[in-house]
């Protein structure tokens, strides 16, 4: 004879199985992804401060990330690059460099500051490119900046964190095109999160 207790069960766990995936597959409700992902983080949370730290340290999953484009217009600015860079500049080859950049487009001159020495390169400022530059958290106020396709400011603040791309450095403009792990806009009182 048939248990319904049994076919209630059976169907009971078939609906809880199906909302897992069905909810990370359409990208709604938690989904198995969501669940296993903050397992995962809890894992590795524990382990960056047990003395086992490198073990489980790339099981987490990774930063969400979103692609933008944005130009800056400041007077000023200083980009230090989270890991050695090579840089070619007109007849200047920098390799591994560590430091700051540092356009100043009232004046027109760059400055490579190189990190723990006294020597710093003084050039004029006529279009720089920087390919595989990562950046750290950086923010700039009171400024003109744009981000494509449609956000502009003639006067706001902008910050970022997690850059991975390029930049380029023109004569009134920086142009950083990448990935962020976290873009925010604020113009006026209107604060944008842009990922």
């Amino acid at each position: 004879m048939l248990d319904w207790r049994m076919v209630g069960a059976s169907f009971a766990a078939l609906v809880v199985v199906s909302s897992l995936f069905a909810g990370s597959a359409s990208g709604v409700g938690g989904g198995i992804t969501d669940i296993l992902s903050k397992i995962m983080e809890k894992i590795n949370g524990f382990f960056e401060t047990s003395p086992f730290g490198g073990i489980f340290g790339g099981l987490a999953p990774k930063a969400k990330t979103t692609y933008a484009e944005i130009y800056l217009y400041p007077d000023s600015f200083t980009l230090t690059p989270a890991k050695p860079l090579d840089i070619t500049f007109r007849d200047i080859t920098l390799v591994g460099f560590e430091g700051n950049i540092k356009p100043d487009f009232a004046s027109g001159e760059l400055v490579f500051d190189i990190k723990d020495s006294p020597v710093k390169i003084n050039s004029s400022l006529s279009g720089l490119s920087l390919n595989g530059l990562e950046l750290g958290p950086f923010a700039a106020s009171g400024m003109k900046f744009s981000i494509n396709p449609n956000i502009t400011a003639e006067n706001g603040t902008i910050s970022a964190a997690g850059f991975s791309g390029a930049a380029f450095l023109g004569t009134k403009h920086i142009k950083l095109s990448g990935n962020f792990t976290s873009l925010k806009a604020k113009i006026g009182e209107l604060t944008l999160d842009i990922n």
